[in-house]
């Protein structure tokens, strides 16, 4: 035996750098799974503080809409006698509801349900002291800005029972600007 076969030689340098290539290999994946799982952790950790953040919001949402509602007044009431539906002489045919918005913000998609039948047929904007201070207009009334107030009018002849166990008078239904909707009844 007098020296190195170098016929061997190219085939024992492409298994060292072929095992320093597994090598490599092996601990490059080691470090990207360790990177992944802390990736995972902090979208886990993202994700949670999402929710929380999200349940916040809806929260105050909420809250706002019911501080809202508080602050809209409804009123029914027959109109004075001698006025119809229709402005002519006569008994008094129709119901009005006056709708004031004392909260801060704008109620939009404004409508006002009497009884389970019959939706309100125009709206007109009021002063303070209920007087018409505007023409009237179709409902729903898109938007009332804070502080205004309509009074809604049924159609003539629409006689339901003002007071019947269990079941509501008038109903106001706003949209708000997200696109849900709130119902008060009285």
């Amino acid at each position: 035996m007098g020296g190195i076969d170098w016929g061997d030689a190219p085939t024992w340098g492409a298994a060292v750098f072929a095992g320093g290539a597994a090598v490599f290999a092996g601990v490059t994946m080691v470090v990207q799974r360790r990177q992944i799982n802390e990736q995972r952790q902090f979208i886990a950790e993202q994700s949670q503080n999402l929710q929380l953040e999200r349940s916040e919001l809806q929260a105050q949402a909420e809250d706002r809409k019911h501080t809202q509602a508080r602050a809209v007044v409804m009123v029914a009431e027959l109109p004075p006698s001698g006025s119809t539906a229709y402005n002519l002489p006569g008994p008094a045919d129709h119901w009005e509801v006056f709708v004031r918005n004392g909260s801060a913000g704008a109620l939009s998609d404004v409508t006002v349900r009497f009884g389970d039948a019959y939706n309100a047929t125009n709206a007109t904007p009021t002063d303070v002291g209920g007087v018409a201070n505007g023409r009237s207009r179709g409902v729903p009334i898109h938007l009332i800005g804070s502080g205004r107030s309509f009074k809604f009018e049924s159609r003539g002849s629409v006689r339901w029972p003002w007071r019947t166990p269990g079941r509501s008078c008038y109903s106001l239904t706003v949209r708000a600007c997200g696109g849900r909707s709130t119902s008060m009844e009285s």
